[in-house]
């Protein structure tokens, strides 16, 4: 397997969100746009424009932006659910994460999958959770590749479908430790 590539280091990448970039969490203000991303990032899937802003209104999911330049550029979204797999063992489940078209292959997916990583390591110290997972589409290689890099095996090839028909594949990884 090819090791992951390193992040580029401020202002070498020709990239304006690294000069002043921040992941930090969601504000009611990135509302609209975490939607028009959605939509960017989604819209093959299903209608996850009107579906993931309702999760910046759930106590059990916590969203991260990452803001550049003024602009968002990224967010991810980490929350617990009953494992459907697991016969309902409370997991961390990374609900989203994505990256605009125009800032993708820069390492800021990779930073804020980091940052989600230890979000949900935090809830596990909290309520007893020590995996994560995720749900992609099997028509998302690059998706499917980027999880892989990051530590996540197949654990379901046919979890159920898309909204617009695609086979979901559910993957999981240990969580690491909590460092709080």
């Amino acid at each position: 397997m090819k090791a992951p590539k390193a992040p580029k280091a401020p202002g070498t990448c020709g990239c304006a969100c690294y000069a002043d970039a921040v992941i930090r969490l969601a504000a009611k203000g990135d509302t609209e746009a975490i939607r028009a991303l959605a939509v960017e990032a989604f819209s093959r899937f299903g209608d996850y424009g009107t579906f993931l802003p309702r999760y910046l209104i759930d106590p059990w999911v916590r969203t991260i932006v990452r803001v550049g330049a003024g602009e968002l550029v990224g967010f991810a979204m980490v929350g617990l659910t009953a494992s459907r797999r697991q016969g309902g063992v409370l997991v961390a489940d990374i609900l989203a994460i994505a990256v605009t078209a125009a800032y993708q292959g820069r390492g800021i997916g990779t930073a804020l999958m980091e940052r989600a990583l230890a979000m949900a390591s935090a809830l596990a110290g909290r309520y007893g959770v020590d995996e994560v997972e995720l749900s992609v589409a099997d028509t998302n290689p690059g998706a499917l590749r980027f999880f892989a890099r990051h530590g996540f095996v197949v654990a379901d090839a046919d979890e159920g479908r898309y909204p617009a028909g695609q086979v979901a594949i559910r993957m999981s990884r240990p969580l690491p430790p909590s460092s709080s």
